[in-house]
């Protein structure tokens, strides 16, 4: 079994099922629906299966994807800053994005080092496009202390489709202390520092 597609494996199955079992529609209009999302953490499961953005209305929950986490494993990645456009909600809630890393001020090495790992490079900059999909859920009440926090609060533009059903509670939790995701303990993920996540921070 592929262990990475966390939406469809172990305690994630149960929880999730329930989820898009959902039938209630939050919006019974033909129109897109547009708002704007402030992200105050974005975090990465202890066993590297899942990516998380925790935003001041609802909690966003994706498979990481590989490419991303093997970027985390190069030597080059204290050098990498991430850049997130925009998330599009579909009706079930299912939430895609892609994500930009970016080299910055990296010496000739790093850059030599990245573009082998699949980096692409341009005029100005040397960046990957890593496409990200997951399940939107409304936000629980967590209350994270400053280290799981990014330096500054960041807003995402989302767009949402027609006749969306209504999120669930998300599983995120305070534990003692520690960010909990379904069993694992959920880590600040370095390379979203700066005014990298959006074009707007707060």
């Amino acid at each position: 079994m592929n262990r990475r597609k966390f939406l469809f494996t172990s305690s994630a199955t149960l929880f999730v099922s329930g989820v898009f079992g959902c039938t209630t529609i939050t919006d019974d209009t033909d129109r897109t629906a547009h708002y704007k999302e402030t992200i105050s953490s974005v975090l990465i499961s202890s066993d590297g299966k899942v990516l998380v953005a925790l935003g001041h209305n609802y909690h966003y929950i994706f498979e990481l994807p590989e490419s991303l986490l093997n970027t985390l494993k190069e030597s080059f990645h204290p050098y990498v800053q991430a850049y997130i456009p925009n998330f599009t909600i579909t009706k079930k809630n299912v939430v895609v994005g892609d994500v930009y890393l970016k080299l910055v001020d990296a010496p000739v090495n790093a850059e030599t080092a990245a573009l082998h790992a699949g980096f692409h490079e341009y005029p100005d900059f040397i960046r990957m496009k890593v496409s990200l999909i997951g399940q939107r859920y409304q936000a629980s009440k967590v209350d994270v202390q400053n280290e799981y926090k990014l330096n500054k609060a960041y807003v995402i533009d989302v767009s949402v489709e027609p006749k969306t059903q209504k999120a669930h509670l998300s599983p995120v939790q305070m534990v003692a202390g520690s960010v909990m995701f379904l069993g694992y303990s959920l880590y600040a993920l370095t390379i979203f520092t700066g005014c990298s996540l959006s074009r707007r921070c707060e």
